[in-house]
């Protein structure tokens, strides 16, 4: 898990365009971390806040639709489990 973390932290530090491929990172984290990411007693939860602003980002940065359609997809399987700051992650993009 922690190469895992490490992953989705350097491509939240990354000042770069985030690489199209971000959007399976993103899933996949959703995917392993289920209910976790949704409860603060754990240390998904704070991953959980890093994958929220990717997704948006790589939403917001991309003109590529199939790439948009999928950062769609994700962020529904993270309301679905009830990700933890993916609301504050989504006020700060409509910003």
């Amino acid at each position: 898990q922690s190469n895992f973390d490490d992953l989705i932290l350097t491509l939240d530090r990354s000042e770069m365009p985030l690489p199209e491929f971000a959007h399976r990172v993103c899933n996949r984290f959703v995917e392993v971390a289920g209910p976790e990411a949704g409860d603060i007693r754990t240390s998904s939860a704070g991953t959980a806040t890093k994958v929220s602003r990717l997704i948006l980002r790589l939403y917001s940065q991309t003109s590529d639709e199939a790439t948009r359609s999928h950062c769609l997809d994700v962020i529904d399987a993270m309301v679905v489990v009830g990700v933890y700051g993916l609301d504050q992650a989504i006020e700060s993009y409509e910003r």
